[in-house]
């Protein structure tokens, strides 16, 4: 997802988590409590290796046969029965205990955590933070209506806890962008005051010509209306579906509750924007508002504005939005998935950790990159059925070798990686076999649209034998490796990365059906599948039996090997490994070079920037690419300073960053 994904990987509207990161919740601060107690197995040294007769004939590991058996795994995880994998559905559940079984029969063991194979964790949002319990509109003359909370309208946005008495606006589609001549709050004066905002942004033939056509634009993702009302001064905003993203229902009414689903999310200030009650409400309640107060049908605004370009901005007259926020510490227990195959010798507590995350967007909501796509299952092939089926059956093949490993091998599936990778983060607190013992983690995500021969495999510059090993893997499979040495990125090996260990991260690239409902098991490669599983497999067994551990590389050794890399992935996202310089991911976007990861304590996060501004300029010269962020920084010296031009919430700002 090289996350965040353009959304996780956009935070996103993506992947956004990446994002970030969050279906369920995602906080500034995230209280991660553990539930399942674990076995901790210690190995006493016997023979070096032992034959493990029988085992590797149950299992036919012909091209044929591990096709198949990656066909099959991945077009169930990625069926409309799991709906999506998404962190509020039964379809995650369904997926953990597939992936047990699946573990179980293929003979590793699966009862590390109290005698079960699921490391379970508590995810609360952070705390003091709040939600919209209660909605009520009062009108001149008239008495209060109640709205009533999962059937009205949704808490978007975790806010402080506050009482809110306010004047109405019809904000339009919330979007200020003063490039294209077109802002929703020019004249208006929303202090104090609440906004009614449609989603997405405005289309159609003379639309289209401001916008992007087909293509959604910065102006259409939630955070930053939200970020943009909030600049204007609004207390509280609504959102509102745009005619457009209606469906016709099961009763065969446009805006009926089955064409107009609530958004189920829960956003912080931890995406990069201020926080501010935002409450989804149906749209049918909106249009009777417009048309009690204003005599107008919100389809007719929405038409002048498609057609005309021009907004149609008013306030609504007598009108009066209550909405309590009270404390509330929501929760939900996720679960990774483990099962070991032990080693065997004195290296045997030592580990070797392989991972994928089996979670995906469920059924969309903001994390989707679909327009229009309300309430449809997200079905995940490649992001990440595909890494999940990989990982399944790279515990096959490893479990039928007649010999076994030297060190212990550990697969897990990871949950909570779109929300922001707590379940990798939860593991490496509380690891089956401590850090400092385990030799390097191998990580599974999104390997299902393998091209050209093609695979990007991250981290290898974080073990010095990492290129030699992958080179001897790659050949053997006729693959072509597309080398990033960085180890830190938006999926779960950068939570062993920050914790030194040497890390391997293999991604087939970004495609038009990322984290949109098309991304189904009949677009993957199971060809290049079954060859990654295989590369994998003989990375495995090499780690797994070699006498010497990887070494891991220094910060120096890192930062020079990053610095020379060149490749631009399918959507020209990058990672600028340079942490003592700048400590940012970037994604090449029409606007520019926008942050999707920023490290702590990284020169960028200290001067001021966060995710989501977009980067315009380095002393006044333009930056185009990523490219021309690495040239700059390749000519900037230690004592200089820089003034780094970038946008947050449609408005030209300037930063002075010294080196």
């Amino acid at each position: 997802m090289v996350n965040f994904k353009p959304n996780r990987y956009r935070w996103m509207e993506r992947h956004q988590r990446w994002v970030v990161a969050s279906i369920l919740m995602i906080g500034s601060a995230v209280d991660v409590a553990a539930q399942s107690p674990r076995v901790t197995a210690t190995v006493t040294p016997t023979a070096e290796r032992v034959e493990r007769p029988g085992k590797a004939a149950s299992l036919p590991a012909t091209a044929e046969a591990i096709e198949a058996r990656l066909k099959s795994d991945v077009t169930y995880l990625s069926s409309d029965e799991l709906e999506g994998r998404g962190i509020r559905t039964r379809g995650l559940d369904l997926a953990a205990e597939f992936i047990a079984a699946e573990f179980a029969k293929a003979g590793v063991d699966t009862s590390s955590y109290g005698g079960k194979p699921f490391h379970e964790f508590r995810l609360y949002s952070a705390n003091p933070t709040g939600s919209v319990q209660s909605l009520s509109l009062q009108r001149s003359g008239q008495g209060v209506e109640q709205f009533n909370s999962g059937e009205d309208f949704s808490s978007l946005m975790i806010s402080p806890s506050a009482n809110i008495n306010a004047p109405v606006i019809f904000a339009g589609y919330g979007i200020t962008a003063e490039k294209k001549g077109y802002d929703d709050y020019a004249g208006l004066n929303v202090q104090g005051k609440v906004v009614i905002v449609l989603r997405n942004e405005p289309r159609g033939p003379q639309a289209d010509l401001v916008f992007n056509g087909s293509e959604l634009t910065d102006h259409a993702y939630l955070l930053t209306k939200i970020a943009n009302a909030h600049q204007h001064g609004a207390v509280a905003m609504v959102l509102c579906t745009e005619s457009r993203g209606l469906k016709v229902g099961e009763d065969g009414v446009a805006n009926s509750v089955h064409a107009d689903p609530l958004l189920n999310v829960e956003l912080t200030s931890g995406l990069g924007t201020e926080t501010l009650p935002v409450i989804h409400c149906r749209r049918a309640i909106v249009e009777r508002w417009m048309q009690m107060s204003l005599g107008k049908r919100l389809r007719d605004l929405e038409q002048t504005i498609e057609e005309t370009v021009t907004p149609q901005s008013m306030t609504l007259p007598g009108v009066t939005l209550g909405a309590k926020v009270s404390l509330t510490r929501p929760g939900k227990t996720l679960r990774n998935v483990v099962a070991t195959l032990d080693g065997i010798g004195p290296l045997a507590n030592e580990a070797l950790v392989i991972g994928a995350h089996y979670d995906h967007l469920g059924r969309g909501g903001w994390g989707s990159l679909a327009i229009g796509a309300t309430d449809e299952i997200h079905n995940g092939a490649d992001d990440n059925a595909s890494g999940t089926a990989v990982l399944i059956e790279v515990a096959r093949l490893l479990a039928a070798q007649p010999k076994t490993p030297r060190r212990r091998i550990i697969f897990i599936a990871f949950s909570g990686e779109e929300l922001g990778l707590y379940g990798s983060k939860r593991y490496v607190e509380d690891p089956l076999i401590p850090l400092d013992k385990t030799v390097a983690m191998i990580n599974l995500d999104m390997v299902g649209r393998l091209r050209n021969k093609q695979l990007t495999a991250y981290g290898t510059g974080t073990a010095v034998e990492w290129p030699a090993w992958l080179q001897t893997a790659a050949d053997a499979q006729q693959l072509e490796i597309l080398s990033r040495p960085s180890g830190f990125g938006p999926s779960d090996h950068a939570s062993f990365h920050e914790h030194s260990v040497p890390v391997l991260h293999f991604f087939t690239g970004f495609h038009r059906e990322y984290h949109r409902p098309t991304d189904d098991a009949d677009k993957l490669n199971i060809t290049g599948m079954r060859q990654i599983t295989q590369l994998v497999i003989d990375l495995a067994t090499r780690i797994a039996t070699t006498a010497e551990r990887p070494r891991p590389t220094t910060a120096e050794q890192s930062l020079r090997l990053s610095l020379t890399d060149s490749f631009e992935g399918m959507l020209q996202e990058e990672i600028i490994d340079r942490p003592l310089r700048l400590g940012i991911s970037l994604e090449t976007i029409d606007a520019g070079l926008r942050i999707q990861q920023l490290d702590r304590g990284g020169m960028a996060a200290d001067a001021g920037l966060r995710i989501g501004d977009v980067l315009k300029a380095w002393n006044q010269q333009p930056l185009k690419s990523v490219r021309d962020v690495k040239d700059a920084l390749a000519r900037s010296k230690a004592g200089e300073t820089a003034v780094l031009s970038f946008v947050r919430g449609g408005i030209d700002r300037d930063i002075e960053i010294r080196f």
